[in-house]
């Protein structure tokens, strides 16, 4: 895996930990603001009874979906950037070899691909829309997971620790809800939901998922952009991740598999770590592209699987 790669991995690997800490402040900032000794132990608590806490809520809410695109946003700069560098890089060191110097028409960064990639629509929702779908049940998360945690001489930071503790395990959640009140609505509502394939029980399970796809899809969308403008790349070989814990059956059998550079790659699946290495031309060709011959290379054929 080049530095490059390994980078990219190493910003996939960080954003768990980013989002982690966007929800812990939300809901420090929530507690913070709630007066812990009005509201009741033995009832279940709806912010649209506590105007003030209903305010502060969504107030919360609404700034963690804007901190959110934001997030996004600018890592979708960060990744485009990490791979122009990687693929500019590849350029140079493959001219290089034949003492040329690459024109600057091969290293075209696709701004305007960038910027149609951030306004793209996917089943119709923006991204600023994908946002807000993350979080569209954040509210009666966080009202279920504050009846849950609240207790009897509890402190605020005792308070915050559950509520994040309760707002990640949401079976954890529901069992503790219908124990402390019993077959409360919405408990019971809760614990049948089944939100579908592809979707999690809570917010931030959700949120990450978000923005670890659109991340990804841009990082290889940006490869894909740059190999295609390249004489000198037929196509690419999937390269497994170097993690064994994290390669599942369909990786390992792929590993090495070589797919023509018009054959998109994605990732095999949502929260793949295989990496696609560019598969260049032969010398004979690649001899005559650096001389600044137009060179037609034949890309490999899609394999059968």
């Amino acid at each position: 895996m080049n530095k490059y790669d390994k980078q990219y991995k190493q910003k996939q690997l960080r954003i768990r930990l980013d989002l982690e800490k966007m929800y812990s402040e939300m809901v420090e900032d929530l507690v913070s603001a709630t007066s812990i000794l009005d509201l009741p132990l033995d009832e279940y608590v709806y912010f649209k009874n506590y105007p003030t806490l209903k305010k502060k809520a969504d107030e919360l809410i609404k700034n963690l979906g804007t901190k959110l695109n934001l997030y996004i946003n600018n890592q979708l700069s960060n990744v485009w950037s990490l791979s122009n560098l990687k693929n500019d890089n590849l350029i140079d060191q493959t001219f290089s070899k034949y003492d040329k110097i690459a024109t600057d028409s091969l290293k075209s960064h696709n701004e305007k691909a960038l910027e149609t990639f951030r306004q793209s629509k996917i089943k119709g929702l923006t991204l600023s829309d994908r946002v807000w779908s993350s979080n569209a049940n954040l509210r009666q998360e966080l009202e279920s997971a504050l009846s849950a945690g609240l207790e009897k001489g509890q402190s605020a930071k005792s308070l915050a620790k559950d509520i994040k503790k309760y707002l990640n395990k949401p079976d954890m959640r529901f069992r503790r809800v219908r124990d402390k009140f019993g077959n409360l609505k919405p408990s019971k509502n809760a614990l049948s939901y089944n939100p579908g394939q592809g979707v999690y029980r809570n917010s931030q399970a959700n949120a990450l998922r978000l923005v670890k796809e659109t991340i990804n899809r841009a990082y290889r969308e940006a490869d894909h952009l740059r190999w295609s403008q390249m004489p000198f790349v037929t196509g690419y070989k999937l390269r497994n991740s170097e993690r064994k814990a994290t390669v599942c059956d369909i990786c390992a059998r792929m590993n090495g598999t070589v797919f023509p550079k018009s054959h998109k790659f994605i990732g095999i699946h949502v929260g793949c770590l295989c990496t696609a290495t560019p598969v260049l031309c032969s010398e004979a060709d690649m001899i005559r592209i650096v001389n600044g011959e137009v060179v037609e290379v034949k890309e490999p054929e899609i394999p059968v699987l």
